[in-house]
């Protein structure tokens, strides 16, 4: 993680190793803007994908007792699955970003994420008699961070029909909102491959790295094609020293998804690494317009003009990944440093102020150590 020395000192606030060689992965984890990807403890052996989705007989009785008998109408039943789901009075089911739960965990914890709510809410919708169906939300996406690799999240949730030309969305936040516009919806086994996914890359942060690929291997069998399940078989390729491996996942996700950013920006970090610049330069000209959207990428440009002492080109980096994600704390203290080291020292106590503003725990007491020690160098 990017962290602080002791103490500001005299000469410059100090970034340890991190962030800088980071690389982005995408899963379904739907996290909050800004929010740091938790690390849980994912079983070694992958579940069979009817195991994902069973439901529990206890689960299975309530639904049909507190649901199923009540009513027959389509829609009443739609407005009591979603209560049961969600209020307190049913199963009470709160949201946790990485909590990629097959079904029965998530009755166990009562905690899901979009992806485990959207195979929650399918299946009891099925056992509602209503059609349902998963989609992928391409348009929702945020960004999070954790050791060295930053999370690109898209969103996911249920397509309920009760008839035609009646159909409603089912999400995380407990709605259920009539469906407009254009949809986008995948079969069970993109949303299994997803899960298994998911948890591999879960794994992958956790140090795990001989069973995040059991894992990998597992989804790449159910969604051999998926660019963004690809690129992150590359990512953990490339944490295992497997660069040539590694590249060639890269290059077939963005065959399969050019505009897949965590792809393009990853092409881009591998040739920066490997010092082939032309590879560099063709890869960055290729993806400069959707790059500028990515905010870690941004904050690795950044980092390099920062080691090199151009404290200039630095902090149009940072400012634009900071605006590209203005709630990560990472952001606002590579700000910090560039105006600490340009001698503006009101510039870098707001910075850091904001850092600590968006931080918790040990790396908040570090921004306010620094944050007093710069103040009583300005008095």
């Amino acid at each position: 993680m990017v962290g602080i020395g002791a103490g500001i000192g005299a000469a410059h606030l100090r970034v340890e190793r991190g962030l800088l060689g980071l690389m982005l992965a995408l899963l379904l984890l739907c996290l909050p803007r800004g929010a740091a990807m938790a690390v849980g403890v994912v079983p070694d052996v992958p579940p069979e994908p009817d195991d994902i989705i069973a439901l529990p007989d206890e689960l299975r009785d309530r639904f049909r007792e507190e649901v199923l008998a009540v009513t027959t109408d389509p829609d009443a039943r739609l407005e009591r699955l979603v209560k049961f789901v969600f209020d307190a009075q049913g199963l009470g089911m709160t949201y946790k970003p990485d909590a990629t739960l097959t079904i029965s965990e998530a009755y166990r914890s009562r905690t899901l994420n979009c992806l485990t709510s959207t195979l929650l809410v399918m299946v009891l919708a099925r056992e509602a008699g209503l059609h349902a169906e998963g989609q992928l939300v391409s348009s929702i996406v945020a960004w999070g961070a954790t050791d060295e690799t930053a999370i690109q999240t898209q969103h996911a949730n249920a397509i309920i029909t009760i008839r035609p030309g009646r159909r409603f969305i089912v999400d995380v936040d407990a709605s259920d909102t009539p469906a407009g516009g254009v949809l986008n919806p995948v079969d069970d086994e993109k949303l299994i491959a997803y899960f298994y996914g998911n948890r591999a890359m879960e794994m992958m942060v956790e140090g795990r790295h001989q069973q995040a690929i059991a894992w990998m291997t597992v989804a790449l069998r159910h969604s051999p094609e998926d660019a963004a399940m690809l690129n992150n078989y590359g990512v953990l390729n490339l944490r295992e020293g497997n660069m040539s491996a590694a590249e060639a996942l890269f290059r077939q996700s963005v065959s399969r998804d050019p505009s897949l950013l965590s792809g393009l920006s990853n092409l881009v970090a591998l040739f920066q690494r490997s010092g082939d610049s032309d590879q560099e330069e063709y890869w960055r000209d290729r993806s400069e317009k959707l790059l500028r959207k990515a905010p870690y990428f941004q904050y690795q440009q950044g980092r390099r003009h920062e080691l090199a002492g151009e404290w200039g080109e630095a902090a149009k980096f940072f400012m634009r990944a900071a605006r590209l994600n203005p709630m990560e704390h990472r952001f606002h203290f590579a700000l910090a440093r560039v105006y600490f080291e340009t001698g503006q020292l009101v510039k870098a106590s707001r910075e850091l102020s904001k850092a600590l503003a968006l931080s918790d725990g040990g790396q908040a007491e570090r921004y306010q150590a620094k944050l007093a020690a710069l103040h009583r160098m300005r008095h």
